[in-house]
């Protein structure tokens, strides 16, 4: 389970934007990434696939879901 599975969806992507938006101004100031740069990039990457999670979740059909075909 993820560390934000207990976040609603939308909590999600504020707190992907928000890293984002802090990852994009920490990138011109650095050649060489700096431990802020690293640690917003690793959360990014875990937002990504907490969303991408989600959504191929959302996707699959609960069992039973499917009616039997008629004989």
């Amino acid at each position: 389970m993820s560390e934000f599975s207990s976040l609603e969806l939308p909590e999600v992507y504020d707190l992907l934007a928000s890293y984002t938006a802090n990852y994009t101004k920490l990138l011109p100031s650095n050649y060489w990434p700096s431990p802020e740069f690293l640690y917003n990039r690793e959360i990014i990457e875990r937002l990504q696939k907490e969303i991408e999670r989600r959504t191929h979740k959302d996707k699959i059909e609960p069992e039973g879901s499917v009616e039997p075909p008629t004989p």
